[in-house]
Parts: structure tokens; sequence; C-alpha cells
């Protein structure tokens, strides 16, 4: 059987591949399950605004729902992401990789495929976030602005770069177990890194305790050097950039994490065509 040359791109193929994956995902319970922990953080989060909208403290609010469908941005991301990389790990120890790569399937198109196929998803959980946002609305007397799309936008991006680079650990790590491992690793500490500065900052600064002066500086320097490659960084940066009307700056956050993710994903199609798909 001859070989399909390993740089060829057949679009055909990916499509197939894509089509598969999406199909498995969309008609299992877990993207619906994270969609309704969304909605009922939306839900918590409108409840306490409009508690203190009643009691007279809160009388002027700018954009009531950003704050939502950013953290949905970033919590559909993280999932569809954890989500890509276990498919690949998993095909990877079941061996099915290898009976792909037998056939007319390159490294690339496979990784393409898997890339499209998490972040279409990722994109029609953001428009339903989007729409329930719509809805809930005029339901709490709170304002639905249009620059919701632009923020829920963002978020797609973002996690089209948090996928990208699940997807290139499971191409370095063979086994589900380690992909898992080190792919929550790195969420966590992205994650731990943006907010602690923030907390630590707060506590230092209202508290005056000086214990805590060397953590905060800590965080501080790591934060610093991670916003410049942290995907969560970049969505923020892109949310509050939105939100003070500076469409410049939300344009360059948005082509650095669209240029981020193609970049993993090429960077994923080629650690996996020198490790081998062998678990």
């Amino acid at each position: 059987m001859s070989r399909v040359p390993p740089l060829s791109f057949d679009l055909l193929r990916v499509r197939l591949i894509c089509a598969q994956t999406w199909c498995t995902m969309m008609f299992s319970p877990g993207p619906y399950i994270v969609l309704a922990l969304g909605i009922a953080g939306t839900l918590l989060s409108l409840n306490n605004t409009l508690g203190v909208i009643h009691a007279g403290y809160l009388t002027v609010l700018t954009e009531p729902f950003w704050g939502a469908v950013a953290v949905m941005g970033l919590w559909s991301g993280m999932y569809f992401a954890l989500l890509a990389g276990l498919s690949v790990a998993r095909e990877r120890e079941a061996g099915t990789l290898q009976v792909l790569f037998y056939g007319p399937l390159t490294h690339w198109e496979y990784m393409c495929a898997k890339f499209l196929a998490h972040v279409s998803a990722h994109a029609a959980m953001m428009v339903i976030f989007l729409g329930v946002c719509w809805v809930l609305a005029p339901l709490s007397a709170l304002q639905f602005s249009l620059v919701l799309a632009p923020i829920a936008f963002i978020g797609v991006l973002a996690g089209s770069a948090l996928i990208g680079s699940a997807l290139l650990v499971a191409a370095l790590t063979k086994a589900v177990r380690g992909m898992t491992l080190s792919l929550m690793g790195v969420f966590l500490l992205l994650v731990i890194l943006q907010a602690g500065q923030g907390l630590l900052t707060g506590i230092v600064s209202e508290s005056g305790f000086t214990g805590l002066v060397i953590l905060r500086d800590t965080f501080e320097i790591l934060a610093g050097i991670t916003r410049w490659i942290s995907p969560v960084a970049y969505l923020m940066r892109g949310t509050e950039a939105l939100l003070q009307a500076n469409f410049a700056q939300a344009l360059l956050a948005s082509g650095i994490l669209l240029w981020t993710g193609l970049a993993l994903v090429t960077l994923a199609g080629g650690a996996l065509r020198s490790r081998g798909v062998s678990p």
C-alpha cells in the first residue's frame, strides 16, 4: 500500500475526522454539563448583583454580563482543551493512531481535524451562552450590550490557544495519565498566577501584613513573565480593552491568540510525527 507524503494536506480527510470527533463530543453529556455550570454561575452572580442594587449600594452598572462571558470563555476553553488532549492520548494508547496513519492521513491533518473539532464545539457553547445571557437580560432588567459578542469571540480564540497547547502536550506525552496531569498542572498554574497576584496585593494593602510581601512579589514576577505567553492573560487583556473601547489593543490580543493557537497545533503535528504514534 502506498503511503501519503508526510507534508500533504487534504481538506476532505480533515473534514471527515473533524466531523466524527465533533459528533462524538456533542452527543455526550460533558459539554452540556459545562454549559449548565456556566449558566448556574451566571445566575448566582446576577442574584448577588440584583441584591446589591436593591439594597441601594449600586445605582450604575456597566456591562453586567461581561464577567460571566469572559469566565465562560475560560471555563469552556479549558474543558475542550482537556477533552482534545484526552482524545489524542486515548487513541494513541488504544493503538487507533497506528491504524489511521497506515491509511491516507498525515500527522498535521489529524491534529488540524482535532483542533477544528474542539474549537468549533467551544465556539458553539459560547454562542449558546450568549443566547442565554440575551434571554436573562430583560428578565433581570439589566442591559445586554453588543460588546459581549467580541468578548465571546476573544474567549473562543483563548480557547483555541488552550486547545492547541493541549494537543501539543498530548503529542509529547504518550500516556493519558501523564497528559492529564501535565495539562492540569499548566492550567492551574496559569489561573493561580493570574488570580493570586491580585488577591495577595489586596490582602497586603488592606491588612498591612508584611509577612506576605515576599510571596506577593514572587507572584508579581511570575505573573509578569507568564502574562506574555498565557492565553488567560490575553483573554483578560482583550476583555479589558473592549470594555475601555480600546479596539486596537483588543485586536492585538485577538491576533496573538489566533496565531498562538495555529502555531501550537502546527507544533503538535510535528511533535506527533517526530515522536511516533505508538503508546
